[in-house]
């Protein structure tokens, strides 16, 4: 797994290969290869506090993005494993900063996601399934 920039905003990445994630409740959620992501949209204000495209939220986003996109699961299920990912990547020895930021990341996706969830929702029902997958 790893992603490449789209060409020319680097805004837009695209997944090289799969990317897979064991849920309790919804099973396996794998992400295709292809699969369009522009990782953590993080409001401008609160740019200053991301540590940029790295970090545990860089891989949690290919789920998070994915599952609002194709609408798996419902809108808690994904911020739910939004932060269970980020849980996971953590760096060691980090463990009340990664805390910190995994909490309040979720808590402003549970606020302020329902308008990419309803935007995606709507998208996909025009679309279909696949529609931020890259073409090859």
């Amino acid at each position: 797994m790893g992603e490449s920039p789209t060409w020319p905003d680097y805004k837009t990445w695209i997944l090289t290969g799969p990317a897979v994630w064991y849920d309790k409740d919804l099973g396996y959620v794998t992400v295709p290869e292809g699969f369009m992501t522009d990782f953590a949209s993080i409001p401008f204000i609160f740019r200053w506090w991301q540590t940029g495209g790295t970090g545990p939220q860089r891989i949690a986003s290919y789920f998070h993005d994915y599952m609002y996109s194709e609408q798996v699961g419902s809108k808690k299920d994904a911020d739910r494993i939004f932060r269970e990912v980020m849980q996971a990547a953590r760096p060691a020895g980090r463990n009340v900063r990664a805390f910190l930021r995994r909490n309040i990341m979720w808590a402003a996706l549970r606020i302020g996601g329902i308008f990419a969830w309803r935007s995606n929702g709507k998208n996909l029902a025009e679309q279909g399934t696949g529609w931020r997958v890259a073409k090859p």
